[in-house]
């Protein structure tokens, strides 16, 4: 009797200790059957993307950062191809390879450019706080010469970070700024960009003192009712003073 009632203790004490032990554990080494699942999902990656080249998966550790797991890819032809595959359990979300190796860094500058420079003349004309825009995209080597410009041609999806500011004028509301953000994305769509993402950051007179808005590509036919009843556009006064009054 006294034995059971002193195992029971003892399981009420060490069970709780143990769970803590594995959640700091895993947070920082991650889960060994994740692990496992990230390695498999790697190697499956490697496989599809990249058959005959004899990629061979080195090591493999978990990143606490981004709650990833990272693995070291070598080449057993070449000694000095390297790079990093990040992964969960799930699927692989970044391929160093594909920007180490494999882009075209020459032609995205100069599509890059040149988009920017129409995506601005374009949206300028409609919204007077437009400032700057920034464009990503990823272009493979050997898709395009040197001399090719960019068209609507080019099937090369996009990422669009729009930057308004009006430090002279009164600031915009919420619902000014979501309508010119809209109209923004409107005008790419409408002149066959292929977006991918798209971002809107407004700035009044300084750094936490605006809006924004980031739409993915599932998103981008959204109306502005749907965007607004989902509370996605974040409102930077209103969140720092939530942080604010969490520290007190």
């Amino acid at each position: 009797m006294l034995k059971n009632k002193v195992l029971r203790v003892a399981l009420i004490v060490l069970v709780p200790i143990i769970v803590v032990f594995f959640w700091f554990y895993s947070s920082f080494n991650g889960n060994p059957y994740m692990r496992m699942m990230a390695q498999s999902k790697i190697n499956q990656y490697l496989e599809e993307n990249y058959p005959g080249k004899e990629f061979v998966l080195e090591n493999i550790n978990f990143d606490f950062k981004s709650g990833m797991y990272s693995a070291t890819i070598v080449s057993k032809n070449d000694k000095d191809i390297f790079f990093t595959v990040l992964a969960d359990g799930k699927m692989v979300k970044y391929d160093e390879y594909k920007f180490k190796y494999l882009e075209d860094k020459e032609i995205e500058k100069k599509f890059i450019e040149q988009i920017k420079g129409m995506l601005f003349s374009l949206i300028k004309n409609e919204i007077k706080e437009l400032e700057r825009i920034n464009v990503e995209m990823y272009i493979p080597k050997g898709k395009y010469s040197k001399e090719t410009n960019y068209s609507k041609a080019v099937d090369e999806e996009l990422k669009i970070f729009i930057y308004l500011h009006s430090p002279n004028t009164p600031k915009l509301s919420q619902d000014q700024f979501l309508k010119k953000a809209i109209r923004a994305k409107e005008l790419i769509l409408k002149n066959d960009y292929r977006v991918e993402y798209f971002s809107c950051y407004y700035m009044f007179k300084q750094r936490g003192d605006g809006y924004s808005i980031e739409l993915y590509k599932d998103e981008l036919h959204e109306s502005y009712e749907e965007i607004m009843n989902t509370n996605r556009v974040v409102d930077y006064e209103k969140l720092n003073k939530s942080k604010a009054r969490r520290k007190f």
